[in-house]
């Protein structure tokens, strides 16, 4: 792109609103450090990883906006940004920008239980008897449960406790009044009253094991009583004040060491215009008929919030002239017309001259679920292949055929897969091919934003952070001993090794003897370093309207943190994982080579 087109771009940029909230990324603008791609002279090999995933997310409307950061070995954080932070008015992220980060506040909790271990080594193995105080009497074999059992979702708790029903309370049963209530309806004795109702037990195949360690169960609840079991008093029942002493801990141990200045549960008003808007977009794509035009429109996600009809526009495939409508109920996108061209509220054009775009079919290799991509066009050429699946259970690496999306005559694009821990993690373009047309793309503007309540198990999921944070939590989480000019103290690496270390198989059998799966650490996901790949430690986490990620290969020291204002109203979907998982094993790759 030339440096005209890079003016031209930012006199686009001012004009946007949300209608044409996606302007910047259709234009192609990737940012770094809020800089266009142009003022950089010659773009390296990491500038193009990361366009040609994060960038490319947000030109096809999968994300609305990205923030990325990438450690490279021995080398500070480099960040990336693109996309809108906010749609109305619209903002471009930074990487200053505050994103709600999820359940990756499991690690931040998990650390600091970690280093209480590191000074106290029989602290892991305290069991929920030793808290009597702070939680009472305890049924069935909930006295029994760890610490470190809490950590790697072995404990037998659930995800969340039910919803109440009918005349039931919280504090008179632990049920929760609505799915993620406020500390207010939901307070520290509630949510204590939960544990003392509520034994735990295989929360798979109930009652088959009756004591723990029981089988692999991911719990909010579970890590949010560690928090609270650090922050509170160890002789008044548990309350409010005991998110209170979590956060001043956290705070005290983790943030400020570290110098994480945007990290909180609740930025000061003062951070107001640093914090990112979270959506929850409709999905579409469009089918293509025999003559070239658009005969109807398939809806991906529903997505959620829409207080009015979203704009839909259609980009690529090489085609022109159709238009297509949307039709919302109950907050959600319902269809996308011409879903029904007989309707007279559907009065769209089907263009003509379009192509489908490009089909990444996965052969082969004997996969458990299979993986899924999409093509990245530039220049008719495939550029590279983004990962929305990776798939599980990869004997050998399977065949790849990229069919369609390109003019009669042209040469057919080639990529091979490499598989690390049974996943595709990556998909080399050997070819590009040519006379490929930019992806056929149907953009349905957001809803409104998504509103998050802290509820009184924040610990476990309810923190906010920005890249440039999160690079140095990073930083640290890979044992550095120093980050962005700052050394990291000790105490924090005792942390993290105490808390990335695995403790539990996931799976029907948690003993790690003879484990051949994923490996449960405290809060982080381990997969051990063998002949299927190198180390691997990650976590990630969802909100509505956020997406996050973090993933760490500590023996190349490479890290990646991808934060992203996106996320369907499937809780399935995680964005955030998917474009963070394409830019960390290329990276590893591209050292490798």
């Amino acid at each position: 792109m030339t440096c005209q087109g890079c003016h031209r771009i930012a006199r686009d940029a001012k004009q946007i609103r949300s209608a044409l909230w996606r302007a910047i990324p259709a234009l192609s603008a990737f940012w770094l450090i809020g800089v266009p791609a142009c003022a950089v002279a010659q773009p390296d090999d990491l500038q193009q990883i990361v366009d040609n995933f994060a960038g490319s997310a947000v030109s096809d409307g999968t994300v609305i906006g990205a923030a990325v950061a990438v450690l490279l070995p021995g080398q500070e954080p480099r960040f990336f940004v693109y996309g809108l932070a906010d749609v109305d008015p619209a903002a471009p992220p930074t990487a200053e920008t505050i994103f709600q980060i999820g359940s990756v506040t499991k690690v931040f909790t998990t650390n600091l239980l970690g280093q209480a271990a590191a000074a106290n080594p029989s602290l892991l193995n305290a069991s929920l008897a030793d808290y009597h105080a702070q939680l009472g009497a305890l049924p069935g074999a909930g006295p029994q449960v760890t610490l470190q059992q809490l950590g790697s979702f072995t404990a037998g708790y659930p995800t969340y406790p039910p919803l109440c029903k009918g005349s039931e309370t919280p504090q008179q049963t632990g049920c929760r009044p609505s799915d993620r209530p406020t500390i207010g309806e939901y307070d520290g004795s509630d949510f204590a009253a939960f544990f003392r109702s509520d034994a735990p037990q295989d929360q798979l195949t109930p009652p088959a094991i009756t004591e723990p360690p029981f089988p692999y169960f991911y719990s909010d609840f579970s890590t949010g009583l560690i928090g609270l079991l650090l922050g509170g008093a160890p002789s008044i029942p548990l309350d409010n004040a005991a998110l209170t002493g979590w956060e001043t801990l956290l705070r005290q141990e983790l943030l400020q060491p570290l110098s994480m200045s945007e990290t909180s549960l609740m930025p000061p008003s003062s951070r107001a215009l640093l914090l990112a808007r979270g959506y929850q977009q409709a999905l579409a794509s469009a089918v293509v008929g025999a003559s070239g035009a658009i005969t109807s429109f398939k809806l991906v996600s529903n997505g959620a919030a829409y207080e009015d009809v979203p704009a839909v526009q259609i980009i690529g495939g090489g085609g022109q002239g159709a238009t297509a409508l949307a039709t919302v109920s109950d907050g959600k996108v319902t269809a996308i017309c011409p879903a029904n061209p007989e309707a007279t509220q559907c009065v769209a054009r089907s263009g003509q001259g379009y192509l489908p775009p490009p089909q990444i079919e996965f052969a082969g290799g004997n996969p458990k679920t299979p993986a899924h991509a999409v093509a990245v066009i530039q220049g008719g050429s495939v550029v590279a292949i983004r990962l929305d699946s990776d798939g599980s259970g990869y004997q050998t690496a399977p065949t790849i055929t990229i069919a369609g999306g390109q003019l009669s005559g042209g040469e057919q694009a080639q990529a091979t897969a490499h598989l690390t821990h049974g996943m595709v993690v990556s998909v080399d373009v050997v070819n590009g091919g040519t006379q490929y047309v930019d992806p056929l793309t149907v953009l349905v503007d957001p809803g409104a934003a998504s509103s998050n309540p802290v509820p009184i198990w924040a610990p476990a999921g309810a923190l906010k952070s920005s890249a440039r944070d999160m690079a140095s939590f990073a930083a640290a989480a890979l044992l550095r001993t120093s980050v962005a000019g700052h050394s990291i103290p000790h105490a924090i690496h005792d942390g993290f090794e105490i808390a990335e270390k695995p403790y539990a198989c996931r799976g029907t059998n948690p003993d790690l003897t003879g484990c051949t799966g994923t490996e449960s650490a405290l809060a982080w996901d381990v997969f051990p370093s063998n002949q299927h790949g190198p180390l691997y430690v990650t976590k990630d986490g969802g909100l509505p309207g956020f997406s996050s990620y973090i993933g760490l290969l500590p023996d190349q020291d490479l890290a990646v943190v991808v934060l992203v204002n996106s996320r369907q109203a499937d809780p399935t979907t995680r964005p955030a994982v998917a474009i963070g998982l394409d830019i960390l094993w290329a990276s590893f790759l591209a050292l490798s080579q």
